[in-house]
């Protein structure tokens, strides 16, 4: 099946909730029965103490990756570096597609990917007002905003066993090299990426390397490896503790650099924790044509963000306020809050009767409603359309 007819699938199937929900669960449910046991193990891993398990998974997955996806749309948006667990948690999993499609992280495109277009539900979720036109001149219904995904996760340990690794550690820099994807190649200057960090891990006591799964066993991590750096990762894509173990390594550090602009950089501010970008003349080239759209867009937002956050090593009013446009540091919710936005998006869903072409104009009947009766629900509402 060519990509005209997939594109023309999920179009189709875009139009209603349920529809798409039964069509998926049927197409991916045999490697989504797979995956769930594998995840629920996986999640027990701690990448801090060994990184081997993950090291294996990787060379079987990218031996025979169709076997660590699948079609479930649904499934996958729920799972993907644990963030929609992380803001609404597992209980919430049974409403989940009642409740808002989550987008997977900082896009810079002017366009929606397929974890918010393709699971067909009735409002999204993102970081800030930024993605959230993007989103909303895209798909016609509710975007709610919430700031960093790590606000809201738990770290993967506790605040005794973080403690106790921080004493061992001492003054800890964290390092996040650039990663690639199975739809991407990654080059990178070893010698200068090394050189460079030989020189600034001299003023800490201990370094550890946070390598995305996919590139766990690549050249570049095997001689960090080697010339004794302490390699860590977040884990596999659909593990439900990915972000989790993020915050904890974030929590840890003293100091975090890297060689790119990604979704990292605002976790690290609103963790408190100062970001360093540090080129290393690393590329990335994309191997899908339909990723390689706004490249012009995109870079010129990666090099506004870059320009503020090169070799510095304290967080500045300017990062403040770049991170607040593009992560939202500012439009964090409450507890209460992100409750009201599952109950907003409940609600709405219901309205619809699964039709996602309903959603704007009920999104507007609904806000009405809350006006008279709901504050909190209102307020929440009018900032999301």
């Amino acid at each position: 099946m060519n990509d005209k007819i997939k594109n023309a699938i999920k179009a189709c199937l875009s139009i209603n909730t349920y529809s798409n929900a039964s069509f998926y669960s049927k197409i991916g449910n045999e490697n989504r029965l797979q995956l769930e046991p594998l995840i629920k193990e996986l999640s027990t891993q701690d990448y801090f103490e060994d990184i081997k398990p993950l090291k294996e998974l990787q060379k079987k997955a990218k031996g025979s990756l169709g076997s660590y996806s699948t079609f479930d749309v649904n499934w996958s948006n729920a799972h993907i570096y644990g963030i929609w667990q992380g803001i609404f948690g597992e209980e919430n999993l049974p409403k989940l597609l009642q409740l808002p499609a989550v987008e997977h992280g900082l896009i810079f495109h002017e366009d929606v990917f397929t974890d918010l277009r393709t699971t067909a539900r009735h409002a999204c979720v993102t970081f800030s007002d930024f993605r959230k036109n993007i989103i909303r001149s895209k798909l016609k219904r509710p975007v709610f905003c919430v700031g960093p995904y790590t606000h809201y996760c738990q770290g993967f340990y506790t605040k005794e066993k973080l403690a106790e690794y921080k004493s061992k550690l001492g003054r800890t820099l964290l390092v996040f090299p650039t990663h690639s994807t199975d739809t991407s190649e990654l080059s990178i200057d070893q010698k200068y990426f090394l050189d460079n960090l030989s020189r600034m891990a001299k003023d800490f006591d201990s370094v550890l390397v946070n390598t995305f799964w996919w590139n766990i066993n690549d050249p570049l991590t095997e001689r960090l490896e080697s010339e004794g750096y302490h390699i860590i990762s977040g884990g596999f894509r659909d593990d439900p503790v990915f972000l989790q173990r993020l915050k904890s390594y974030i929590q840890l550090s003293d100091l975090v650099v890297g060689d790119s602009v990604g979704t990292h950089i605002g976790y690290c501010i609103d963790a408190g924790v100062p970001f360093s970008y540090q080129d290393a003349g690393t590329s990335v080239r994309l191997l899908k044509k339909e990723e390689i759209k706004d490249q012009d867009t995109k870079w010129k937002r990666h090099d506004e963000i870059r320009k503020v956050f090169e070799n510095q090593k304290t967080i500045t009013s300017e990062q403040i306020d770049i991170c607040n446009r593009y992560w939202g540091l500012n439009q964090t919710r409450s507890v209460e809050e992100i409750k009201c936005i599952a109950e907003i998006s409940e609600e709405l869903t219901n309205l619809d009767h699964g039709f996602t072409g309903l959603a704007d104009m009920n999104a507007k009947k609904l806000l009405k409603k809350y006006k008279d009766t709901d504050q909190m629900k209102y307020e929440l509402m009018k900032k999301a359309l």
